[in-house]
């Protein structure tokens, strides 16, 4: 993750727009990093100026995870790559991924592998 002085020399790596990076979850540290683009369903055009909110429910134990929201862009892509997300830690496991932006939801499911 990267501060905007530091993306200007930068080659890679996400530029932090807003929010901040996760460090631990429940005392373990992130091992993925979750991150949703969101566009206009009737036009495709990128989202930037919603409140966006992330929640993750493991399906075995229905423990639930609130997803700290930073903004972020990959600093090869540009702000064209506005995405909203954070480092999480999931066991493997299959989770259901809630996603709500300006009050409309979008449900993934997700199964993290064993190592």
């Amino acid at each position: 993750m990267l501060t905007m002085d530091e993306a200007k020399t930068a080659t890679s790596g996400e530029v932090m727009v807003s929010g901040e990076t996760a460090m631990t979850t429940s005392g373990m540290s992130p091992n993925h990093h979750l991150e949703v683009q969101i566009n206009d369903a009737r036009n495709g055009n990128l989202i930037t100026d919603k409140t966006v909110s992330i929640q993750i429910t493991n399906d075995a134990t229905m423990e639930v995870q609130n997803v700290p929201i930073a903004v972020m862009y990959g600093v090869a892509e540009g702000p064209s790559d506005t995405h909203y997300g954070n480092n999480v830690t999931l066991m493997p496991g299959k989770y259901t991924v809630l996603v709500t932006v300006a009050g409309e939801t979008a449900t993934f499911v997700v199964d993290v592998p064993s190592a």
